[in-house]
């Protein structure tokens, strides 16, 4: 078992940015098992990570680049330590009379640099329309209210409110966490396992590919939560099959796109949407799980619906047969999979937190996979490693957001 990260020919900037991204991925696990510090300094740091990770690894276009220029390796690192200002003044922040003691030039100076490198990490990572509706928001403050410049700047980033707020806080503690689970189980063959337990539940009817990519995608968005690792995941195959099989393009892309969007609402874990929404009214995730979940559920049957009827029109049938797995062949090799979703279904039913039950989701998905000898040969360092390193890439975009919301 070899450590790519380590052996692998690459840039050393490269290497360094994977080892950052796992070290963000272990840092946040460690956090959950050991307790969270300090909310100033849990959320600096996930926003520092998530800033200088994204300029390490995404360029000016947007596009993934694994070998930044030297501008964006310094954009970083100013980033960051515009980030974790909060956390290394944390004395200063918590004795001085917010909205009364005067701001010092240092406090300006390094709340709008983190103000103007957040605005476009974000633009990387998401597109230019969040930053616009934060610069609206900001602007309409600075404007059109009586509100002092130095006031809004001082709410932004030295409150645990502003960037620092609500959002950001679900991100660095509930959203991390489920991620990671997701990328995890999805590294030790779970992705597999829901593309053949699909197959062997639709495989047979009428449109079956479109109908597995509306089940492999609810089912991958129960436990990811991202609906681009869920297209990445299972529109690899699930479109070139239905293309295969006489449906266009087009509307192949768009099943797989609308299925996997749908994952985002499909419990037990959902989007940032439904943590967030969980924080501001002041319930339990279960609770806004639960009442997701007839939602979710009727998302796909209108989803099945119209797959069917399209299919009925083009006259287009199953899968082929040696693309269908019977169904007790699809459970008793790897049923097992399924547990570490069950025990996240079954924490939350406890009453137990979120975090705790991703928590312990993420400490049985090894475990579960070495059961049998079908899943054990995912179980290795490499693939652990490409877990959490994936699992760090896809909070980026989320930590992006979530900080970016807090200016409006």
């Amino acid at each position: 078992m070899q450590l790519s990260i380590l052996l692998d020919k690459m840039p050393l900037i490269t290497r360094i940015a994977r080892l950052i991204l796992v070290g963000m991925a272990v840092w946040h696990l460690y956090v959950a098992f050991v307790g969270p510090p300090n909310p100033y300094i849990m959320r600096g740091v996930h926003v520092a990570l998530a800033l200088l990770l994204i300029f390490l690894t995404v360029d000016r276009k947007g596009l993934r680049n694994d070998v930044p220029s030297w501008y964006d390796v310094v954009i970083g690192i100013v980033a960051a330590g515009a980030a974790l200002y909060p956390s290394f003044n944390l004395n200063y922040i918590t004795q001085r009379f917010l909205y009364v003691d005067p701001l010092m030039p240092m406090d300006i100076v390094v709340g709008i640099t983190l103000v103007v490198l957040l605005l476009e990490g974000t633009r990387r990572m998401l597109g230019p329309m969040l930053p616009i509706t934060a610069l609206l928001f900001l602007g309409y403050g600075l404007a059109f209210t009586s509100t002092l410049p130095s006031v809004i700047l001082e709410q932004l980033f030295m409150t645990p409110e502003g960037i620092f707020g609500i959002p950001i806080a679900v991100s660095a503690t509930y959203m991390v966490l489920f991620i990671l689970f997701g990328s995890l189980v999805e590294r030790m063959g779970v992705g597999q396992l829901f593309m053949d337990f699909a197959v062997a539940l639709t495989g047979r009817q009428v449109g079956g590919p479109a109908k597995v990519a509306c089940v492999t995608s609810g089912l991958f968005g129960s436990v990811s939560g991202s609906a681009v690792a869920n297209v990445m995941t299972t529109g690899t195959f699930s479109i070139p099959l239905m293309k295969r099989m006489g449906f266009k393009p087009a509307f192949a892309g768009a099943v797989e796109a609308v299925a996997s969007t749908g994952g985002q609402i499909m419990p037990p874990v959902m989007g940032a949407a439904a943590f967030v929404m969980a924080e501001y009214l002041g319930v339990g995730y279960l609770t806004v799980a639960k009442y997701a979940l007839a939602p979710a559920v009727l998302f796909y049957v209108a989803l099945f619906a119209a797959v069917h009827f399209e299919a009925k029109r083009k006259g287009i049938g199953s899968v082929p047969k040696e693309d269908q797995v019977p169904l007790k062949i699809v459970l008793l090799e790897r049923g097992h999979l399924f547990l570490p979703l069950a025990i996240i279904v079954g924490v939350l039913m406890m009453g137990y937190s979120a975090p705790y039950a991703a928590l312990c989701g993420i400490i049985s998905v090894v475990p579960v996979a070495a059961l049998r000898k079908t899943t054990r040969h995912y179980v290795t360092i490499d693939n652990i490693l490409e877990a959490l390193e994936g699992g760090a890439r896809n909070v980026l975009a989320i930590a992006a957001a979530c900080a970016c919301a807090g200016i409006v």
